[in-house]
C-alpha cells in the first residue's frame, strides 16, 4: 500500500510540473525545494522515469551522501527517449541551483556502482559527468547489452575492476576522464574488460596503474570487442620498481577475435612504464592490433618474450606512422627504452608488419647472460615485414633473430648499437640465418 501511495504521489507531482522540466536536483538543504528536487538519487531516478521527457538530467549535490551499499549502487535500465528518457547524471554541485565546482563521489559498495543495460528497450543511453566512482568490490561500471555510456570528466578508481563492457554495449571515455588504480583479482582486465559480439570501447582519456592477476592490466580486448585508443590518450604503469600490471599485456591484451586500433594523430597514443610477465605493454594473442603513431616507453617483462610487444598464436600486428604527426623522422611511431631479457618485439606463429618506426635505447637485463638478445624475434610459421625501421642506440646482440620464420626487410637504418657486454660484435642478424628465411 505504501508503494502505491508513493507512486501516486510522484505521478501527481510530475503532472503538476508546468514544463515537465528535465533538470532534477538531488539535495537536502534549504536551497533544494520544490518538485524538481528530491532527497536521494533513487527518488530522482523514479521521478525522471515518470516525467515523460525525452532527456533527463539529474544533478547531484554534495548535500547528500552517495556511498555505502544503500546509496552507492544503482541499476540503470531502459533510459531512452521512448522509455524513461535518455539520462545524464551530473555531479560537482555544492548545493541546489549552484554552479559546478568539482566532482561528486559515489561508491563504497559491494556491488557495481552503475549497472547499465536494458530489459524492454533497444538501448539504455546514460551520460556520466563530473563523478568519482570509487571503491566497488566488483567492476565499478557494468555496461551490458544495449548500454550506451558516455563518460565525461569521470574517474573510475580503486575497485575490483574498472569497467566491464558486454555484447552490444558501447562505452566512450573522454579526454578528461581517468580509469586508475583498479585491481582485478579473478579475471582479465584490471581497468577495462570488453568482450562479446558488437562490444565497443572508445578511449580518449588516461588509464593509470590498473592491474590484474591475469591478462590485460589496463585493457582486455576479448572476442567480439573493438577498442579504439584515440589521439593523445595515455596508459601509465608503475615502472620497473612497481607491481606487475598483468601476467600478459601490461597495457593491453588482445585475445582471439578481439580488435585494437590505436589512432594517434597530431598527438601520439602513449604506453608508459608498463611491466608484465609476457608482452610488457602489448600482448596480441590471436587478435588484431593496428597501431598508428604509438609510443611505447620503458616497457619491461620478467620473461624473455617481448619487453614491449608479444604477438603469438595467429595474432596480427600492424604498426606505422601517419602523415599528420608533427614529429620529425621516425619518432611518430616509436619503441623506446625497453628493458628486455631476450627480445623487444617477439612474434610467434603470427604476422607482424612494422613500418616507419624507431626502435631505440633498449637495454639488456643480463639476468640471463647467455640468451641471444635481439630487437625482434620470429618463431615458426611467422612472417615479419620491416620497412623503414630504425634500430638506434640499442643494447643487444642482433637487430633481428629469426627462428624458423620469415623476415622481409627493406630500407632499414642500424646505428650506434652496442654489444650487451660492452664489446664489439653487434650483428645484423642471428648467425644461423639463411637465405631461405631472410628476404631483403
Amino acid at each position: 500500500m505504501r508503494i502505491l501511495i508513493l507512486v501516486s504521489l510522484l505521478v501527481s507531482l510530475v503532472s503538476s510540473l508546468p514544463s515537465r522540466a528535465a533538470v532534477i536536483w538531488v539535495g537536502s538543504s534549504p536551497a533544494c525545494t520544490g518538485v524538481g528536487a528530491q532527497g536521494s538519487l533513487d527518488q530522482d531516478l523514479l521521478l525522471a522515469a515518470l516525467n515523460g521527457e525525452p532527456t533527463d538530467e539529474i544533478r547531484l549535490t554534495r548535500t547528500v551522501s552517495y556511498t555505502g551499499n544503500g546509496d552507492g549502487s544503482y541499476v540503470l535500465q531502459n533510459w531512452t527517449a521512448s522509455g524513461g528518457g535518455a539520462l545524464t547524471l551530473t555531479g560537482g554541485y555544492p548545493d541546489c541551483s549552484a554552479a559546478v565546482d568539482g566532482i561528486t563521489r559515489i561508491g563504497d559498495t559491494a556491488s557495481a556502482i552503475f549497472d547499465i543495460g536494458v530489459t524492454s528497450e533497444a538501448s539504455s543511453e546514460v551520460t556520466l559527468r563530473n563523478l568519482l566512482l570509487d571503491n566497488s568490490d566488483q567492476y565499478a561500471v557494468v555496461a551490458s547489452a544495449g548500454a550506451v555510456v558516455m563518460m565525461e570528466n569521470v574517474a573510475v578508481a580503486n575497485s575490483n575492476g574498472g569497467i566491464q563492457v558486454g555484447a552490444n554495449a558501447f562505452v566512450s571515455i573522454d579526454g578528461s576522464s581517468v580509469v586508475e588504480n583498479n585491481y582485478r583479482t579473478s579475471s582479465n582486465g584490471g581497468g577495462i574488460s570488453c568482450s562479446g559480439s558488437n562490444s565497443n570501447v572508445q578511449i580518449a582519456g588516461t588509464l593509470s596503474m590498473n592491474r590484474t592477476e591475469f591478462n590485460g592490466g589496463n585493457v582486455d580486448v576479448g572476442a567480439g570487442c573493438f577498442v579504439e585508443l584515440l589521439d593523445g590518450m595515455r596508459i601509465i604503469g608503475a615502472g620497473p620498481l612497481g607491481p606487475v600490471s598483468a601476467w600478459g599485456g601490461g597495457s593491453v591484451y588482445v585475445g582471439a577475435d578481439g580488435q585494437l586500433h590505436a589512432r594517434g594523430r597530431t598527438n601520439r597514443v602513449i604506453f608508459d612504464a608498463l611491466l608484465a610477465a609476457y608482452g610488457g605493454s602489448l600482448y596480441v594473442d590471436g587478435g588484431l592490433a593496428i597501431l598508428e603513431n604509438v609510443h611505447f616507453n620503458g616497457s619491461q617483462v620478467h620473461s624473455r618474450e617481448g619487453a614491449a610487444i608479444l604477438v603469438r598464436d595467429g595474432g596480427q600486428l600492424f604498426m606505422d606512422r601517419t602523415a599528420d604527426c608533427p614529429l620529425g623522422g621516425l619518432r611518430c611511431s616509436e619503441i623506446q627504452g625497453s628493458v628486455h631479457r631476450g627480445s623487444v618485439v617477439h612474434v610467434v606463429d603470427s604476422f607482424a608488419q612494422i613500418q616507419r618506426t624507431l626502435i631505440e635505447r633498449s637495454v639488456y637485463d643480463d639476468i640471463e647472460p647467455n640468451v641471444l638478445a635481439v630487437a625482434l624475434v620470429t618463431g615458426r610459421n611467422s612472417t615479419v615485414r620491416l620497412n623503414r625501421v630504425g634500430f638506434i642506440d640499442n643494447e643487444m646482440y642482433a637487430a633481428v633473430g629469426p627462428v624458423g620464420g620469415v623476415f622481409e626487410l627493406s630500407h632499414l637504418t642500424i646505428a650506434d648499437n652496442r654489444h650487451p657486454d660492452g664489446g664489439a660484435g653487434f650483428s645484423f642478424v642471428n648467425r644461423g640465418i639463411t637465405g631461405s628465411n631472410l628476404r631483403v
